[in-house]
């Protein structure tokens, strides 16, 4: 009977324990305050949705995705009602301080539309208050130090990550900063043994070491944001031992612990009014010299004129102002040499461009002088060089003015004239045939066809000379080839591998500099066709991608990651042809 009883309250029970509510969406962060050093997780939460609706969400330009989006579902009957809550969840940084908001969003899920409330965030300054690192010290962080914080545009500026820490570091990663919009970026090789020293904090004795350094030069003026990096750290259990102790030593448990760079701001000023006419975009410190291999040549020989440019400052972004020659000089464009060091302190060498010069005439010649123009961040104002070359002495060419008068002068011609007289008495029965051009119709064609073969042949070997020696046509020409040997190389997991492949693929092809790939570059030099738009699509989707899996654990790699750069690289070569 009691068994009886039972299972007819449950009957009556279940249909109710299955009422669901409305469904609903709302928005949320685990902190409202942060520095510019903080982590903190946005979350969507999906109340009472069968399944995840689809959508995109980009964060930019106040917030940089770190990881994300994790997925978890919650199931739930209270008071006989059935509920589930679905759950996004983002790891998020600041890109910059003050009252920053994630703006609501909306979605359409069967046929209903549905939008979360906007959620804002306070973001403090980049150096953490020192009452709360003294009332609670952090083990490690990361501080980003320029060796400058007032710069200008061009102006070229070393950058370190130092890490500060309070436990055993046996290992570390940080990959290569690979493109900064609105900046060139190099980076500098780093020892994977790093100098260790002592530093005072607040109180506290930290050992610090520089992690990696990088030059940053940027090419507007504005805010430039150098946005968080993660780096991972290989950390012992226990301490005791030097920085880079081998981790198989010891026995010591070692475990990961991942630590954000906080984003770091230059404001950076133009450049002033004023430049010089000779002003190319030199921003630096330099010297200039100049001068020809020989001052003295006979007319019809070449020489050359070589310039140098040397110092310190953004040496690979400028070229030489115009030089006007005399109108008696054949000038062929210049060869550039560069031997140009990317060191610690900033971007050193010189550079030298080598004018070939051919006088077609004999005189005395005064070549114009070198001229060249910077701006000097240290004097804050443009300074101009100008180098003077000798004279130059242009003689006869006594060869040419042999072969010159080798020809008959007309007394010559009138003797052997009078001497071909003597020796022809009769004139010939040979008569000349009559041939019209006007009239020959067989020959105007013939003669049209060779004159258009010659010039298709002419046309096609310039061509040809000219894609040989351009570099940019080389690059176009290798770039499939090397990105399909590069991801043959790299493991599936590799994702530092597999996205350098598809950044020097683009650089290739649209001939960049590795530093300069970002959407806004490409989609200037992207084609227009209609194919082509839904390619640039997709591959703007695939770089978000990967720039949120270079923080995701090596586990939760998409399995077909490189498969997905293949394809890509693929489509873009199909449209190139």
């Amino acid at each position: 009977m009691k068994r009886i009883l039972f299972r007819f309250i449950v009957t009556l029970l279940l249909p109710i324990s299955f009422l669901k509510s409305e469904p609903r969406v709302t928005a949320s962060v685990d902190q409202h305050l942060i520095t510019m050093k903080s982590r903190f997780t946005f979350s969507i939460e999906f109340e009472d949705f069968s399944s995840f609706p689809g959508f995109s969400y980009d964060f930019k330009p106040d917030f940089m995705l770190i990881s994300g989006p994790s997925r978890s579902t919650q199931f739930s009957i209270v008071n006989g009602r059935s509920s589930s809550k679905k759950v996004l969840s983002y790891t998020l940084a600041p890109l910059r301080e003050g009252e920053l908001t994630i703006p609501s969003f909306s979605f359409s899920y069967r046929g209903k539309t549905y939008t979360t409330d906007a959620v804002k965030v306070s973001v403090q300054g980049q150096i953490v208050n020192p009452a709360a690192r003294q009332s609670r010290p952090e083990q490690a962080f990361i501080e980003v130090i320029p060796a400058k914080t007032n710069i200008v545009s061009g102006e070229a500026v070393s950058v370190i990550f130092k890490l500060y820490y309070q436990v055993q570091v046996v290992n570390y990663s940080f990959d290569p900063i690979s493109a900064i919009e609105g900046a060139l970026i190099e980076n500098i090789q780093q020892s994977r043994n790093p100098a260790v020293s002592e530093e005072n904090i607040q109180g506290q004795i930290y050992n610090a070491a520089v992690l990696r350094r990088i030059i940053i030069t940027p090419t507007q003026s504005g805010k430039l944001i150098i946005p968080p990096q993660r780096v991972r750290l290989e950390v012992k259990s226990q301490r005791g031992g030097s920085f880079f102790d081998d981790p198989f030593f010891g026995g010591a448990f070692t475990q990961s612990k991942d630590i954000i760079t906080p984003a770091y701001t230059f404001d950076v000023k133009p450049l002033p009014p004023g430049r010089p006419e000779t002003f190319t975009g030199a921003v630096g410190e330099y010297s200039l010299s100049a001068g020809l291999d020989t001052n003295s040549v006979q007319a019809n020989q070449a020489i050359t004129y070589s310039i140098t440019v040397s110092g310190n400052g953004n040496l690979k972004i400028f070229t030489f102002p115009k030089i006007t020659f005399p109108k008696t000089f054949q000038v062929f464009e210049p060869k550039v040499k560069e031997n140009i060091r990317v060191q610690d302190n900033g971007i050193s060498g010189s550079k030298t461009w080598e004018f070939v010069l051919i006088p077609d005439e004999s005189g005395q010649f005064e070549l114009p002088p070198a001229t060249f123009s910077y701006y000097s961040p240290r004097q804050n104002r443009y300074l101009s060089i100008e180098k003077s070359v000798p004279t130059l002495f242009v003689s006869p060419n006594e060869r040419l003015i042999v072969e010159n008068q080798g020809s008959l002068t007309p007394q010559q011609v009138q003797f052997l004239r009078e001497d071909i007289r003597h020796i022809f008495s009769q004139e010939s029965g040979i008569r000349p045939a009559k041939i019209s051009l006007s009239k020959d119709r067989s020959l105007k064609i013939a003669i049209a066809s060779l004159s258009m073969l010659l010039i298709l042949f002419i046309t096609s070997n310039l061509l040809w000379y000219r894609r040989v020696n351009d570099p940019a046509y080389q690059r176009r020409l290798s770039a499939f080839s090397k990105a399909k040997e590069a991801l043959r190389q790299t493991d599936g997991t590799e994702l530092l591998g597999i996205s350098a492949a598809l950044n020097r693929y683009l650089a290739d092809i649209f001939n960049l500099l590795e530093g300069e790939v970002h959407m806004a570059t490409i989609e200037r030099k992207f084609p227009r066709a209609k194919q082509a738009k839904l390619v640039l699509g997709e591959l703007q989707d695939l770089m978000r991608l990967l720039e949120a899996l270079k923080y995701a654990p090596a586990q939760d790699l998409p399995k077909d990651i490189k498969e997905q750069v293949s394809l890509m690289i693929q489509k873009l070569e199909d449209i190139r042809e």
